[in-house]
C-alpha cells in the first residue's frame, strides 16, 4: 500500500503511477450545502483532512464522480441549513 501523503499528492496532480486498482482505500467527503454553492472537505484514507473547496452544484457532481474512481469506497455526509424559518424555529 502507498503512503497516504503520496496518494494525496498523486490525486491532486492527476498523476497515478499505480496499477488499475484505485490508489486509495477510502475517501471521505464532508459537504456544507448552500443554495448557490457547496463547500467540501476531503480526507483520503487516514491522512489529515485537506483544505476545503467550494463548488457550484453541477461542478461538484463531476468532481465527485472522479473521487469514486480514485478509491475503493467513497463516504459522504452533508449539512444543510433551513432557508426559511419554520413556525417558531429558530426561536426569537
Amino acid at each position: 500500500m502507498y503512503p497516504s501523503s503520496l496518494v494525496a499528492e498523486a490525486i491532486n496532480r492527476n498523476t497515478f503511477p499505480f496499477s488499475t486498482q484505485p490508489p486509495c482505500q477510502q475517501i471521505k467527503l464532508a459537504m456544507d450545502v448552500h443554495a448557490a454553492s457547496i463547500v467540501v472537505g476531503r480526507m483520503i484514507d487516514e491522512a489529515k483532512p485537506q483544505p476545503r473547496q467550494t463548488f457550484e452544484p453541477a461542478d461538484l457532481l463531476a468532481w465527485a464522480r472522479k473521487q469514486v474512481a480514485l478509491a475503493k469506497a467513497v463516504i459522504s455526509c452533508y449539512a444543510a441549513a433551513l432557508r426559511h424559518p419554520i413556525d417558531g424555529f429558530p426561536p426569537d
